[in-house]
């Protein structure tokens, strides 16, 4: 008898340990909940087209979480064919103090597109990040899709033309000497 109530200490004791243990994936007993956020991206030039250079890209980013974050940080990055542009000292890491639930941030990063490029949707992502609690420290990639649509006639890259005359000039309304 009383082996048994020993054995099932010890099983009772393990479960709650190990629940313990699950929810706390940072460890020291800090919780760590999943975040969630909703993000999408809209060039400010299109159509998109490869070997375009200081395309501006609007981040609309919300908080979809039920709490209040503090210090997060937003970070720009490269992803083919997005080249993120040299940013002084850092500056693509962009800071809020405080984002509640729902609201919406907007950051624009500007890119530019790889000539290897083809046309097509491509992921483009940012990185969220911030403070957990008193030690912990949350990352996260989130991605939303761009469309290449349109690609640079040979002779126009030579000659340095914009690409939002190439519409016009398919058209036959533009002619270039």
């Amino acid at each position: 008898m009383k082996f048994r109530s020993i054995y099932v200490k010890a099983i009772i004791g393990l479960m709650l340990l190990s629940s313990f243990f699950g929810m706390t994936s940072l460890g020291f007993g800090i919780y760590s909940p999943q975040f969630h956020f909703i993000m999408y991206a809209k060039p400010l030039e299109e159509p998109l087209a490869p070997g375009m250079t200081d395309v501006p890209i609007n981040f609309t980013l919300i908080n979809a979480n039920g709490f209040t974050l503090t210090n997060v940080n937003i970070t720009g990055f490269s992803v083919y064919p997005f080249q993120l542009i040299n940013y002084y000292n850092n500056t693509q890491n962009i800071s809020i103090l405080q984002w509640s639930p729902g609201q919406a941030i907007s950051v624009i990063y500007y890119y530019n597109i790889e000539n290897t490029a083809s046309q097509g949707v491509y992921n483009i992502s940012v990185k969220v990040s911030g403070p957990i609690g008193l030690y912990g420290h949350f990352h996260k990639t989130l991605n939303s899709s761009v469309a290449i649509l349109a690609t640079l006639e040979p002779q126009c890259r030579q000659y340095g033309v914009l690409p939002h005359l190439l519409n016009l000039w398919h058209l036959g309304t533009t002619t270039f000497q």
